[in-house]
Protein backbone atom coordinates (compact mmCIF):
# COMPACT_ATOMS: atom_id res chain seq x y z
CA UNK A 1 0.00 0.00 0.00
CA UNK A 2 0.78 3.66 -1.08
CA UNK A 3 0.79 5.25 2.43
CA UNK A 4 1.51 8.89 1.09
CA UNK A 5 -2.04 8.28 -1.29
CA UNK A 6 -3.67 7.22 1.75
CA UNK A 7 -2.69 9.85 3.77
CA UNK A 8 -3.17 12.48 0.29
CA UNK A 9 -6.82 14.70 0.02
CA UNK A 10 -8.33 16.39 -3.28
CA UNK A 11 -9.49 19.68 -1.46
CA UNK A 12 -11.63 22.79 -3.21
CA UNK A 13 -9.31 25.76 -3.88
CA UNK A 14 -12.04 28.06 -2.88
CA UNK A 15 -12.46 26.91 0.40
CA UNK A 16 -12.47 29.81 3.21
CA UNK A 17 -8.88 29.49 4.63
CA UNK A 18 -10.11 31.77 7.95
CA UNK A 19 -12.47 29.52 8.40
CA UNK A 20 -10.67 26.17 7.82
CA UNK A 21 -7.96 27.51 10.67
CA UNK A 22 -11.05 27.83 13.09
CA UNK A 23 -12.40 24.51 12.56
CA UNK A 24 -8.90 23.12 12.41
CA UNK A 25 -7.94 24.80 16.01
CA UNK A 26 -11.08 23.71 17.39
CA UNK A 27 -10.23 19.91 16.74
CA UNK A 28 -6.84 20.35 17.77
CA UNK A 29 -8.08 21.74 20.95
CA UNK A 30 -10.09 19.09 21.32
CA UNK A 31 -8.29 15.79 20.74
CA UNK A 32 -4.83 18.08 23.08
CA UNK A 33 -7.53 17.85 25.83
CA UNK A 34 -8.58 14.26 25.55
CA UNK A 35 -4.70 13.61 24.76
CA UNK A 36 -4.21 14.83 28.15
CA UNK A 37 -5.78 11.88 29.69
CA UNK A 38 -2.30 9.89 28.29
CA UNK A 39 -0.30 12.50 30.36
CA UNK A 40 0.74 12.65 33.56
CA UNK A 41 -0.92 15.06 35.87
CA UNK A 42 1.57 17.64 36.06
CA UNK A 43 1.79 18.04 32.00
CA UNK A 44 -2.06 17.46 31.72
CA UNK A 45 -2.62 20.35 34.22
CA UNK A 46 0.02 22.59 32.01
CA UNK A 47 -1.49 21.34 28.74
CA UNK A 48 -4.92 22.62 29.45
CA UNK A 49 -3.81 25.79 30.45
CA UNK A 50 -3.45 26.37 26.89
CA UNK A 51 -6.20 24.85 25.35
CA UNK A 52 -9.68 26.62 24.64
CA UNK A 53 -13.33 25.35 24.44
CA UNK A 54 -13.26 23.44 20.89
CA UNK A 55 -16.61 22.13 21.10
CA UNK A 56 -17.80 25.18 21.72
CA UNK A 57 -16.16 27.03 18.54
CA UNK A 58 -17.70 23.98 16.26
CA UNK A 59 -20.81 25.11 17.58
CA UNK A 60 -20.62 28.04 16.73
CA UNK A 61 -19.06 27.60 13.15
CA UNK A 62 -21.75 25.18 12.47
CA UNK A 63 -24.14 28.00 13.26
CA UNK A 64 -22.48 30.02 11.01
CA UNK A 65 -22.39 28.38 7.78
CA UNK A 66 -25.69 26.78 8.46
CA UNK A 67 -27.42 29.80 9.12
CA UNK A 68 -25.70 31.35 5.92
CA UNK A 69 -26.58 28.17 3.97
CA UNK A 70 -30.89 27.99 5.25
CA UNK A 71 -30.60 31.92 4.53
CA UNK A 72 -29.41 31.53 0.88
CA UNK A 73 -31.78 28.59 0.37
CA UNK A 74 -34.88 30.63 1.27
CA UNK A 75 -34.10 33.45 -1.16
CA UNK A 76 -33.12 31.39 -4.04
CA UNK A 77 -36.49 28.62 -3.33
CA UNK A 78 -40.19 28.76 -1.98
CA UNK A 79 -40.14 28.01 1.63
CA UNK A 80 -42.27 24.61 1.45
CA UNK A 81 -41.64 20.76 2.68
CA UNK A 82 -39.71 19.93 -0.40
CA UNK A 83 -37.06 22.33 0.25
CA UNK A 84 -36.96 21.74 4.23
CA UNK A 85 -36.63 18.39 3.31
CA UNK A 86 -33.86 18.95 0.80
CA UNK A 87 -32.19 20.69 3.05
CA UNK A 88 -31.99 17.99 5.98
CA UNK A 89 -31.31 15.19 3.20
CA UNK A 90 -27.87 16.97 2.28
CA UNK A 91 -27.38 17.48 6.30
CA UNK A 92 -27.87 13.74 7.14
CA UNK A 93 -25.49 12.71 4.41
CA UNK A 94 -23.11 15.04 5.85
CA UNK A 95 -23.17 14.27 9.34
CA UNK A 96 -25.03 10.54 9.82
CA UNK A 97 -23.04 8.30 7.77
CA UNK A 98 -19.76 8.86 9.55
CA UNK A 99 -21.85 8.51 13.12
CA UNK A 100 -23.81 5.34 12.32
CA UNK A 101 -20.94 3.93 11.56
CA UNK A 102 -18.78 4.78 14.66
CA UNK A 103 -21.40 3.83 16.89
CA UNK A 104 -22.20 0.18 15.64
CA UNK A 105 -18.29 -0.06 15.74
CA UNK A 106 -18.63 0.81 20.03
CA UNK A 107 -21.64 -1.02 20.15
CA UNK A 108 -20.54 -4.05 18.56
CA UNK A 109 -16.87 -3.64 21.12
CA UNK A 110 -19.14 -4.16 24.54
CA UNK A 111 -16.10 -6.56 25.43
CA UNK A 112 -12.85 -4.08 24.85
CA UNK A 113 -15.47 -0.96 25.84
CA UNK A 114 -15.25 -0.20 29.52
CA UNK A 115 -18.50 1.82 29.47
CA UNK A 116 -20.64 -0.27 27.26
CA UNK A 117 -24.23 0.81 28.35
CA UNK A 118 -27.73 -1.23 28.30
CA UNK A 119 -29.20 -1.68 24.91
CA UNK A 120 -32.04 0.20 25.22
CA UNK A 121 -30.14 3.44 26.57
CA UNK A 122 -28.16 2.80 23.19
CA UNK A 123 -31.10 2.59 21.10
CA UNK A 124 -31.44 6.64 22.38
CA UNK A 125 -28.12 7.64 20.40
CA UNK A 126 -29.67 6.66 16.96
CA UNK A 127 -32.40 9.34 17.45
CA UNK A 128 -30.19 11.99 19.59
CA UNK A 129 -32.22 11.59 22.30
CA UNK A 130 -29.66 10.42 24.97
CA UNK A 131 -28.90 13.82 26.45
CA UNK A 132 -31.84 16.11 24.96
CA UNK A 133 -32.87 15.95 28.89
CA UNK A 134 -30.87 13.59 30.66
CA UNK A 135 -27.37 13.58 31.87
CA UNK A 136 -24.99 11.98 28.66
CA UNK A 137 -24.19 8.54 29.58
CA UNK A 138 -20.46 7.60 29.75
CA UNK A 139 -20.70 5.44 26.55
CA UNK A 140 -19.36 7.39 23.13
CA UNK A 141 -19.24 11.03 25.42
CA UNK A 142 -18.16 12.41 22.09
CA UNK A 143 -21.86 11.83 20.80
CA UNK A 144 -23.37 15.12 23.08
CA UNK A 145 -22.24 17.58 21.04
CA UNK A 146 -23.24 15.67 17.90
CA UNK A 147 -26.89 15.22 19.82
CA UNK A 148 -26.89 19.26 20.15
CA UNK A 149 -26.31 19.90 16.36
CA UNK A 150 -28.76 17.34 15.21
CA UNK A 151 -31.09 18.80 16.81
CA UNK A 152 -30.41 22.55 16.11
CA UNK A 153 -30.52 21.32 12.50
CA UNK A 154 -34.29 19.63 13.11
CA UNK A 155 -35.65 22.78 15.32
CA UNK A 156 -34.45 26.00 14.09
CA UNK A 157 -35.10 25.74 10.26
CA UNK A 158 -38.50 24.08 10.66
CA UNK A 159 -39.14 27.11 12.76
CA UNK A 160 -38.20 29.69 10.49
CA UNK A 161 -39.88 27.47 7.16
CA UNK A 162 -42.98 27.89 9.57
CA UNK A 163 -42.55 31.50 9.93
CA UNK A 164 -41.60 32.23 6.50
CA UNK A 165 -43.64 29.71 4.44
CA UNK A 166 -46.93 29.67 6.82
CA UNK A 167 -47.05 33.10 8.45
CA UNK A 168 -45.19 34.74 5.23
CA UNK A 169 -42.81 36.54 7.31
CA UNK A 170 -39.90 38.31 5.67
CA UNK A 171 -36.56 35.75 5.73
CA UNK A 172 -34.70 38.71 7.84
CA UNK A 173 -37.83 38.71 10.73
CA UNK A 174 -38.17 34.71 10.47
CA UNK A 175 -34.07 34.28 10.92
CA UNK A 176 -33.87 36.71 13.69
CA UNK A 177 -37.05 35.60 15.37
CA UNK A 178 -35.99 32.12 15.72
CA UNK A 179 -31.92 32.71 16.81
CA UNK A 180 -33.22 35.06 19.41
CA UNK A 181 -36.00 33.21 21.15
CA UNK A 182 -34.11 29.85 20.99
CA UNK A 183 -31.20 31.66 23.15
CA UNK A 184 -33.10 33.34 25.26
CA UNK A 185 -35.42 30.28 26.03
CA UNK A 186 -31.98 28.33 26.80
CA UNK A 187 -30.56 30.73 28.85
CA UNK A 188 -33.70 30.90 31.17
CA UNK A 189 -33.31 27.22 30.83
CA UNK A 190 -29.71 27.08 32.45
CA UNK A 191 -31.69 29.81 34.98
CA UNK A 192 -34.10 27.03 36.28
CA UNK A 193 -31.31 24.16 35.96
CA UNK A 194 -29.06 25.76 37.77
CA UNK A 195 -31.33 26.48 41.02
CA UNK A 196 -32.92 22.99 40.40
CA UNK A 197 -30.02 20.82 40.16
CA UNK A 198 -27.53 19.91 43.04
CA UNK A 199 -24.21 20.86 40.90
CA UNK A 200 -21.59 20.40 43.63
CA UNK A 201 -18.74 18.75 41.55
CA UNK A 202 -17.10 19.84 37.98
CA UNK A 203 -18.67 16.28 36.89
CA UNK A 204 -21.99 17.55 37.81
CA UNK A 205 -21.48 20.89 35.95
CA UNK A 206 -20.32 19.16 32.87
CA UNK A 207 -23.25 16.96 32.76
CA UNK A 208 -26.17 19.05 33.74
CA UNK A 209 -25.33 22.34 32.25
CA UNK A 210 -22.71 21.97 29.60
CA UNK A 211 -23.41 18.51 27.93
CA UNK A 212 -27.23 18.59 27.69
CA UNK A 213 -29.40 19.54 24.27
CA UNK A 214 -31.80 21.89 26.19
CA UNK A 215 -28.60 24.02 27.80
CA UNK A 216 -26.58 24.29 24.73
CA UNK A 217 -28.73 25.74 21.72
CA UNK A 218 -27.78 29.08 22.31
CA UNK A 219 -24.20 28.23 21.47
CA UNK A 220 -25.25 27.32 17.94
CA UNK A 221 -27.86 29.76 17.54
CA UNK A 222 -25.19 32.75 17.95
CA UNK A 223 -23.19 31.56 15.03
CA UNK A 224 -27.01 31.93 13.42
CA UNK A 225 -26.92 35.61 14.47
CA UNK A 226 -23.47 36.12 12.84
CA UNK A 227 -24.43 34.49 9.61
CA UNK A 228 -27.87 37.49 9.44
CA UNK A 229 -25.25 39.99 10.59
CA UNK A 230 -22.48 39.02 7.70
CA UNK A 231 -25.55 38.91 4.99
CA UNK A 232 -27.69 42.06 6.10
CA UNK A 233 -25.48 44.03 7.77
CA UNK A 234 -21.86 42.85 5.41
CA UNK A 235 -20.53 46.81 5.70
CA UNK A 236 -21.14 46.56 9.37
CA UNK A 237 -19.42 43.29 9.25
CA UNK A 238 -16.87 44.13 6.84
CA UNK A 239 -16.05 47.38 8.63
CA UNK A 240 -15.03 46.58 11.74
CA UNK A 241 -13.93 43.18 11.31
CA UNK A 242 -10.33 43.69 13.41
CA UNK A 243 -12.11 45.18 16.09
CA UNK A 244 -14.09 42.36 16.44
CA UNK A 245 -11.44 40.24 15.72
CA UNK A 246 -9.47 41.85 19.56
CA UNK A 247 -12.64 41.83 20.86
CA UNK A 248 -13.03 38.04 20.52
CA UNK A 249 -9.57 37.07 21.72
CA UNK A 250 -10.04 39.36 24.97
CA UNK A 251 -13.85 37.39 25.29
CA UNK A 252 -11.84 34.13 24.79
CA UNK A 253 -8.79 34.96 27.28
CA UNK A 254 -11.42 36.01 30.21
CA UNK A 255 -13.35 33.17 29.57
CA UNK A 256 -10.51 30.71 29.41
CA UNK A 257 -9.30 32.26 32.79
CA UNK A 258 -12.23 32.79 35.16
CA UNK A 259 -13.07 28.98 34.32
CA UNK A 260 -9.19 27.63 35.58
CA UNK A 261 -8.95 30.50 38.29
CA UNK A 262 -12.47 28.76 39.88
CA UNK A 263 -14.68 25.58 39.65
CA UNK A 264 -17.52 25.62 37.40
CA UNK A 265 -19.40 24.09 40.03
CA UNK A 266 -21.80 26.54 42.27
CA UNK A 267 -20.87 29.68 40.24
CA UNK A 268 -23.68 31.40 38.71
CA UNK A 269 -21.57 33.28 35.57
CA UNK A 270 -20.46 29.28 34.70
CA UNK A 271 -23.06 28.01 34.78
CA UNK A 272 -25.43 30.82 32.88
CA UNK A 273 -24.10 33.55 30.93
CA UNK A 274 -20.89 31.04 30.74
CA UNK A 275 -21.99 29.51 27.28
CA UNK A 276 -23.19 32.36 25.75
CA UNK A 277 -20.54 34.49 26.45
CA UNK A 278 -17.40 32.24 25.14
CA UNK A 279 -20.40 31.41 21.93
CA UNK A 280 -19.75 35.50 21.34
CA UNK A 281 -16.45 35.22 21.92
CA UNK A 282 -16.00 33.26 18.99
CA UNK A 283 -18.53 34.61 16.68
CA UNK A 284 -16.63 37.86 17.20
CA UNK A 285 -13.76 35.97 15.32
CA UNK A 286 -15.44 35.19 12.14
CA UNK A 287 -15.71 39.13 10.56
CA UNK A 288 -12.08 38.53 10.20
CA UNK A 289 -11.19 35.21 9.61
CA UNK A 290 -14.18 34.64 7.00
CA UNK A 291 -12.82 37.37 5.17
CA UNK A 292 -9.40 35.11 4.97
CA UNK A 293 -10.49 33.73 1.67
CA UNK A 294 -7.20 32.32 0.35
CA UNK A 295 -3.77 31.17 1.98
CA UNK A 296 -0.36 29.29 0.77
CA UNK A 297 2.49 27.25 2.42
CA UNK A 298 2.67 24.48 4.39
CA UNK A 299 0.56 26.04 7.34
CA UNK A 300 -2.45 26.90 4.95
CA UNK A 301 -2.40 23.19 3.71
CA UNK A 302 -1.89 21.87 7.52
CA UNK A 303 -5.02 23.75 8.68
CA UNK A 304 -6.50 22.51 5.45
CA UNK A 305 -6.26 19.14 5.55
CA UNK A 306 -6.67 19.14 9.27
CA UNK A 307 -10.02 21.09 9.23
CA UNK A 308 -11.00 18.31 6.58
CA UNK A 309 -10.85 15.49 8.60
CA UNK A 310 -12.06 17.79 12.10
CA UNK A 311 -15.14 15.64 12.07
CA UNK A 312 -13.73 12.41 11.89
CA UNK A 313 -10.83 13.28 14.22
CA UNK A 314 -13.64 14.02 16.48
CA UNK A 315 -15.78 11.03 16.07
CA UNK A 316 -11.87 8.41 16.61
CA UNK A 317 -10.02 10.26 19.19
CA UNK A 318 -11.50 9.19 22.35
CA UNK A 319 -13.66 6.07 22.21
CA UNK A 320 -12.05 4.33 19.21
CA UNK A 321 -8.62 5.73 19.81
CA UNK A 322 -8.03 5.68 23.28
CA UNK A 323 -10.45 3.98 24.72
CA UNK A 324 -10.38 0.73 22.45
CA UNK A 325 -6.77 0.77 20.07
CA UNK A 326 -4.47 1.90 22.92
CA UNK A 327 -5.92 -0.15 25.30
CA UNK A 328 -5.18 -3.44 22.87
CA UNK A 329 -1.00 -2.90 23.97
CA UNK A 330 0.97 -3.24 26.36
CA UNK A 331 1.55 0.18 28.10
CA UNK A 332 2.15 -0.73 31.82
CA UNK A 333 5.28 0.55 31.61
CA UNK A 334 5.22 3.87 32.94
CA UNK A 335 8.66 5.11 31.90
CA UNK A 336 9.02 8.63 30.32
CA UNK A 337 10.09 6.85 26.68
CA UNK A 338 6.75 4.84 27.27
CA UNK A 339 4.39 7.59 27.53
CA UNK A 340 6.36 9.61 24.79
CA UNK A 341 5.17 6.35 22.51
CA UNK A 342 1.35 6.32 23.58
CA UNK A 343 1.31 9.53 22.61
CA UNK A 344 2.42 10.29 19.96
CA UNK A 345 0.45 7.07 18.85
CA UNK A 346 -3.01 8.56 19.78
CA UNK A 347 -1.96 11.55 17.61
CA UNK A 348 -1.04 8.87 14.43
CA UNK A 349 -4.12 6.72 15.32
CA UNK A 350 -6.17 9.49 15.28
CA UNK A 351 -5.05 11.19 12.19
CA UNK A 352 -4.53 8.54 9.91
CA UNK A 353 -7.82 7.04 10.86
CA UNK A 354 -9.47 10.08 10.50
CA UNK A 355 -8.18 10.08 6.92
CA UNK A 356 -9.48 6.96 6.24
CA UNK A 357 -12.73 7.75 8.03
CA UNK A 358 -13.05 10.71 5.72
CA UNK A 359 -11.89 9.53 2.53
CA UNK A 360 -14.07 5.96 2.69
CA UNK A 361 -17.04 7.26 4.25
CA UNK A 362 -17.64 11.09 4.64
CA UNK A 363 -16.36 11.69 1.30
CA UNK A 364 -18.69 9.27 -0.74
CA UNK A 365 -21.91 10.41 1.07
CA UNK A 366 -20.54 14.14 0.49
CA UNK A 367 -20.58 13.49 -3.31
CA UNK A 368 -23.90 11.74 -3.11
CA UNK A 369 -25.60 15.27 -2.28
CA UNK A 370 -24.52 17.01 -5.72
CA UNK A 371 -26.04 14.22 -7.27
Amino acid sequence: MNFAKLLNIEYDPDRVYGLDMLRAAAVLFVVAIHSAYILPPAAATMLSHFILDGVSIFLVLSGFLIGGILIRLLETEKASINTLFKFWFRRWLRILPAYYFILVILIFLPAFYTHFTSWHQTLKYFFFIQNFYDRHPDFFPEAWSISVEEWFYLSAPLMIFVLVGVLQLSIRTSIITVALTIISLTIAYRYHSFHAYTILTTKDWDLIIRKRVITRLDTVMIGVVGAYIAHYRQLFWAKHKRFFLALGIIILITMKLIIELQPPYQKFILCVPYFTINALGTLCLLPYLSALRSGQGILFRSFTYISLISYSMYLLNLSIVQEFLLRQIDFYNYSFVFIVMRYILFWMFTIVGAVVLYKGIERPFMDMRSK
